[in-house]
């Protein structure tokens, strides 16, 4: 049901984004960067920020002289790192969580004068993530030497929600490289959705993502 219901939400989300912008010119592409990400408790982060990779594909529609909508469908590695164990095993001593997530930001982007062939953008707009698993690395403890740790896989997906939303604000330039345009841009992923399942506090997954891309 839940995938159902982010699929819905995906396509309606797209067919929106076609109907409103179809007098405009289309302009689409690619783009790739690394996501420093974390858990927040309460809405307050931790100190065990994930390092993790970010990539997928964009679209945009001009809606007026300065003005831009943008809808991206991007793979997206978040998690943390020396977390409370979620094992099940004997000894763990910590874990690193890596979600690896399908993210589909809906953003509405401000393009001001174009200065010599470079655009700024100054952009805001609403996550929309749906959590495909959820991977622990625990380390455990071993003490029989000369091991005194030993490293497990485990996927506690079950242990977390699969909708990850939040609100998106960030900036950005452009430039023009011939026909194409060369786009970078840094942004930060504020979750508000709660991941967790099980635990009184809530816990949800905060990005800060850069990233280049190039618009066909």
């Amino acid at each position: 049901m839940k995938k159902l219901t982010f699929v819905s939400v995906i396509s309606l989300l797209f067919y929106t984004s076609v109907t409103f912008g179809q007098d405009n010119p289309l302009h689409y592409g690619v783009k790739l960067g690394i996501a420093n990400s974390n858990m927040a408790k309460n809405f307050q982060n931790t100190e065990n920020s994930r390092i993790g990779f970010t990539g997928g594909v964009f679209a945009s529609y001009d809606l007026k002289k300065a003005f831009s909508a943008s809808l991206e469908i991007l793979y997206l590695q978040q998690g943390v790192t020396n977390a409370l164990p979620l094992t099940t095993k004997d000894y763990p001593t910590s874990t690193n969580i890596c979600f690896n997530t399908l993210e589909a930001p809906l953003l509405f982007i401000y393009n001001p004068r174009d200065m010599e062939g470079i655009t700024p953008r100054f952009f805001v707009g609403h996550s929309f993530g749906y959590i495909i698993n959820a991977i622990a690395t625990n380390r455990e403890q071993f003490d029989v030497a000369p091991v005194k740790y030993f490293y497990t896989k485990e996927d506690v997906t079950s242990k977390f929600n699969n909708l990850d939303f939040g609100v998106i604000v960030g900036m950005g330039i452009g430039f023009k490289a011939g026909s194409h345009n060369l786009i970078f841009d840094v942004r930060y992923k504020f979750g508000y959705t709660s991941i967790n399942t099980a635990a009184f506090d809530k816990y949800s997954n905060n990005a800060l993502t850069i990233t280049a891309g190039l618009e066909l």
